[in-house]
This record gives C-alpha cells, sequence and structure tokens, in this order.
C-alpha cells in the first residue's frame, strides 16, 4: 500500500464536497494537493510524484500531460465474469446489430460515457442517441432487473478498503461479505484498485452493477481516509 506523504493530487479547481472531503484527507495524510483550472495547460510538476482525481476528460488529458497510466478496469470486465455474481444476462453486441435487441433492454457505452446508460424502449431512441457514433462501438446490453439498494466499493490489492449504501435500505453487511467472495474468487480479474458498484436485485440477491476507475469515481459515502490509499495507487 502506497504511502502518500508528499505525493501531489492533481485534482480539478472547481469546488465540489467530495472532492474537497479527499483533499482534506489526502493532505491529512501528508500529501500536497494541486487544484488545476485550465488542464489542457497544466502546471509542471513533478511527474513521479502525481496523482489524479477527477473527470474521466481531466485524467485521460493530465495522465497524457505528465506521462502517467491511469490504472482502470477492463471495458469489458462485466462479461468476463460469471453471472452468478451479475444475477442477471449480460453480452456485448455493436450498434450495426442494435435492431436485434429484445427491447426494451438496458444498453451502455463499453468504452465509459459516449453515450447514456439508461433502459431503452426502442431502436430509434438508441439509434438518436448515438447518431454521431460508429456503427460498430461496442456496447453492454443487459436484461431490466429492479435494483432496490445500491453501495459503492474500493478495492485495492485484492483487499476491500472501503465501502457504503448509497441508495436504498437492503442491509450493508451482506454486500460486505458478498464483495469478500467476489474479490476473492475474481481476483486475477481485478486491477491493483477499482471501484465496484453493487446492486441488490429484487429476489435475487446482491449483484456486480458495474466497474469504475478509482482515479474518477465519487466517495458516495466511503471513507475518505480509506479511498485516498486507492487513489494514490491508481496511476503508474
Amino acid at each position: 500500500m502506497q504511502n502518500i506523504n508528499n505525493l501531489i493530487l492533481a485534482m480539478p479547481d472547481k469546488l465540489d464536497e467530495e472532492r474537497d472531503e479527499v483533499a482534506r484527507a489526502w493532505e491529512k495524510h501528508g500529501g500536497i494537493v494541486e487544484r488545476i483550472g485550465k488542464f489542457w495547460n497544466p502546471p509542471q510538476l513533478e511527474t513521479n510524484r502525481v496523482r489524479l482525481y477527477g473527470s474521466h476528460i481531466f485524467c485521460m488529458v493530465l495522465a497524457q500531460k505528465y506521462n502517467l497510466t491511469l490504472i482502470s478496469p477492463d471495458d469489458d470486465l462485466l462479461v468476463k465474469i460469471s453471472d452468478k455474481w451479475t444475477r442477471r444476462k449480460i453480452w456485448i453486441s455493436d450498434l450495426n446489430n442494435a435492431t436485434n435487441l429484445p427491447y426494451p433492454v438496458f444498453v451502455k457505452p463499453e468504452i465509459p460515457k459516449l453515450f447514456t446508460a439508461k433502459v431503452y424502449d426502442n431502436y430509434k431512441e438508441l439509434c438518436d442517441e448515438c447518431r454521431q457514433l460508429d456503427n460498430l462501438t461496442k456496447v453492454l446490453i443487459s436484461e431490466i432487473v429492479e435494483i432496490q439498494s445500491e453501495a459503492r466499493a474500493f478495492i485495492l490489492d485484492g483487499k476491500l478498503i472501503s465501502i457504503a449504501l448509497y441508495e436504498g435500505c437492503d442491509e450493508l453487511a451482506l454486500a460486505e461479505i458478498f464483495i469478500q467472495e467476489f474479490i476473492s474468487e475474481n481476483r486475477e480479474l481485478i486491477p491493483k484498485t477499482c471501484v465496484v458498484d453493487l446492486g441488490y436485485i429484487k429476489e435475487r440477491g446482491w449483484s456486480v452493477l458495474e466497474f469504475n476507475a478509482t482515479w474518477g469515481a465519487g466517495l458516495n459515502g466511503c471513507d475518505a481516509n480509506q479511498v485516498v490509499k486507492c487513489i494514490a495507487s491508481a496511476v503508474k
């Protein structure tokens, strides 16, 4: 687990309650916070000390500027794990085959943020949303399920670092048992650090909803003092 002391955390200069909480925790652990506005023209920093935390584009641009590699889960990780963990059918396709989907269906881009992830009622609705994208753009498709509660878990070096319920009222202790078992069985698929969002599906139990990169994930109730340990390891 990396020592935060004297590491520089680059984050957007726009005030944000969760990011501010992370900044305070970073400084508490001996790190330095550098708030950057014009991230396309960032200040010169000692690259080997720089860590990143912010939006997708913020971190992608700064990673290039500072010659850093962002550590992220594979875009198709959801389809690599067993449905024992997802509790629902998930498959990968492309927009070229979207006419054949069993609408209504939940669709999300394989590469995050390309278009809105949601339930699409018909092909036209999805087509309108993705009209500027190539027909070979990969998408993840899932059967529609009823999610009662949601929790976020930060993972580092194959260990659960922090977990919190951010939607609903199902028992967090059972979500913690579930994610611990998931990590134990799938450690070889999980990067050094990532965020796993869990959902309690009605009549099926806790499930893996999606994977996120630590460098771009909000706290959603997790302990910032623990999460900063994950952020410190989210680039190389």
